[in-house]
């Protein structure tokens, strides 16, 4: 049986000491092995010294005494916590690669899957919209500005989706995709087999199934996000590399949000590059 309160104040220990940014007490917090993967900004911290310096760089930039708003958390299993959060924090000096001469006020949602071990945080998977962040400290937002649009944050959470995605990291997927979501891929069904509607734990079958086709996974880029009320329209690519050569594919998504989470979602793409794809896969 998961004992979650005791997986929630490790991370509740490691949390209090990024507050204070004490970075001594941060690391008493940290496992002697760490795996850490901070994906927006592509590091993957293998040693004690790497995260030390990724942590000395967030609190020399101010990066403590903030504002969390834990929209959700939970216990995944004996040693996994997933944790969904608002933070506001003011930040100067080296940030994200800008450099802010001015103390500024900046908005990140994001998503942590810490790994917990003889309590101590072993690893951790961080998401967060670094598109955002590089618009609000890179457009001199002024100080204390006003909250942002939910046609802001619903491209934010998209693009935190794509993310997890591009990752294969089923539980950040999961923890943004509503209980009754609903995924429909429109194609005829003589063109790909995945034509239908998913649920949200078919969804996750089939990420999970996805690992086995593309060991790599299948990254998506995102060329352009419009939003408006609750939907977000998506135009991307995706890229993998399988064993029977490269998959490339372009497509439109529309989504779907109700209180931070993905609703709906109709995936729009070549139908006749996943048969031809299909085919190869299966004669191999």
């Amino acid at each position: 049986m998961v004992d979650a309160q005791k997986l929630f104040e490790v991370v509740d220990r490691h949390n209090q000491a990024e507050y204070e940014g004490d970075l001594e007490a941060t690391m008493a917090t940290v496992g002697p092995d760490p795996d850490f993967h901070i994906y927006p900004l592509g590091l993957h911290l293998t040693t004690r010294e790497e995260v030390a310096a990724y942590y000395k760089g967030l609190y020399d930039a101010g990066f403590k005494e903030y504002d969390a708003n834990v929209r959700n958390r939970w216990a995944v299993d004996g040693e996994t916590v997933v944790v969904e959060v608002d933070v506001e924090v003011w930040i100067k000096g080296d940030f994200m690669g800008v450099k802010l001469e001015e103390a500024q006020k900046v908005r990140i949602p994001q998503i942590a899957i810490l790994t917990i071990r003889d309590g101590l945080v072993a690893g951790e998977r961080s998401y967060f919209d670094l598109h955002s962040i590089l618009q609000q400290v890179q457009g001199g937002q002024e100080e204390g500005g006003g909250a942002p649009t939910i046609q802001e944050r619903n491209k934010a959470l998209v693009r935190l989706l794509f993310e997890a995605m591009s990752a294969s990291d089923t539980a950040a997927v999961g923890a943004l995709l509503a209980d009754d979501v609903r995924w429909e891929l429109p194609y005829h069904p003589d063109h790909s087999s995945l034509s239908g509607a998913f649920t949200r734990d078919g969804i996750l079958g089939l990420l999970a199934e996805l690992k086995h086709s593309m060991p790599g996974g299948l990254h998506f880029t995102l060329h352009a996000l419009t939003a408006e009320d609750d939907r977000v329209a998506v135009e991307a690519e995706s890229h993998a590399e399988t064993p029977v050569g490269t998959f490339h594919n372009r497509y439109h998504f529309l989504m779907q949000l109700r209180d931070g989470k993905i609703i709906g979602g109709k995936e729009y793409a070549d139908s006749a590059m996943m048969a031809s794809f299909a085919k190869r896969f299966s004669a191999a």
